[in-house]
């Protein structure tokens, strides 16, 4: 069974980062994004937060020498993220959409059953 759409606003972006900008209660050295899907929402953070930033793939060991918070768009099934924290254990995570089922990450902008696909503004081409 295909999901519905649904599609997402810059608005609607915007406030989805600063509810996961609002939750931060660590200092951090470097915002990692996730290749693709996390690059636009990690750039976001980093200016809000005035950190550097870096894109990494679900394959990448982050440095181990600083306090890095890894962002990426949505935390649906797992797949990306389990394989990111199991090669950098001492990593936090924030997502935009959390999916509800899901082990608790460490900061999200909406926690939620993600019944439908989800399609961002930089994706409405």
């Amino acid at each position: 069974m295909k999901k519905e759409i649904e599609i997402i606003g810059w608005y609607q972006f915007e406030e989805l980062c600063q509810k996961l900008v609002n939750q931060i209660d660590k200092k951090y050295d470097l915002i990692a994004g996730v290749t693709r899907g996390g690059l636009i929402p990690a750039v976001y953070i980093s200016h809000r937060l005035k950190l550097p930033m870096i894109a990494m793939d679900k394959e990448e060991r982050l440095p181990v020498d600083c306090r890095v918070l890894v962002i990426d768009e949505i935390y649906d099934t797992g797949e990306t993220l389990f394989g990111i924290m199991k090669r950098n254990p001492a990593a936090d995570f924030g997502v935009l959409y959390h999916q509800a089922s899901l082990p608790p990450l460490n900061y999200f902008g909406e926690k939620k059953v993600l019944d439908k696909w989800i399609v961002f503004p930089w994706e409405v081409l």
